[in-house]
C-alpha cells in the first residue's frame, strides 16, 4: 500500500478522534494516554497532566504534551525523548493564568530531525473560571 496515502489515512483518522474530545482522561489506539486533574480549576490553581505512550517502531521517538487556548496557535508544555521500543511517562504541572476552554494534546513525535513525522494522538479539556 502507498505510504502516502496510507499515513494520510492516519492522519485523518486520528483528526477525526481529536474533534469527539474528551474531558478526564483519553486513550489513543497506538496505546498513549493522557489525564488531566483537575479538569475545573479556578484562575491561579495548578493542573497535573500526565502523559504515557509508546513506539513499536524501530526508530527513535518523542511524546509531547501541548496547549491550546481558545483556538489559539498550540504551544508546547513540555517533552520526553525515548529511545526505540520504549515506554514514556511525562507528567508536567500548568499553573492556569486565563478564564476559558484550555484543550491539552499529546504529540507522538516519530524520528529525529526534519523527517521527523508529528501525530497528534490524544486530548483533554480543562476548564478555567474565575
Amino acid at each position: 500500500m502507498d505510504k502516502k496515502f496510507t499515513r494520510a489515512g492516519m492522519v485523518l483518522v486520528v483528526a477525526a478522534a481529536l474533534s469527539v474530545g474528551a474531558v478526564g482522561a483519553a486513550q489513543a489506539k497506538s496505546g498513549a494516554t493522557l489525564t488531566a486533574s483537575p479538569t475545573h480549576v479556578k484562575v491561579g490553581k495548578t493542573v497535573t497532566l500526565r502523559a504515557t505512550g509508546g513506539d513499536d517502531a524501530d526508530e527513535p521517538f518523542a511524546l509531547c504534551i501541548q496547549q491550546q487556548v481558545s483556538h489559539k496557535k498550540w504551544r508546547d508544555v513540555g517533552c520526553k525523548r525515548a529511545s526505540r521500543q520504549d515506554s514514556v511517562t511525562l507528567v508536567k504541572k500548568v499553573k492556569e493564568t486565563h478564564v476559558g476552554r484550555h484543550t491539552y494534546r499529546v504529540v507522538d513525535i516519530i524520528g529525529t530531525g526534519h523527517s521527523a513525522v508529528r501525530v497528534p494522538e490524544v486530548s483533554v479539556t480543562v476548564t478555567v473560571r474565575r
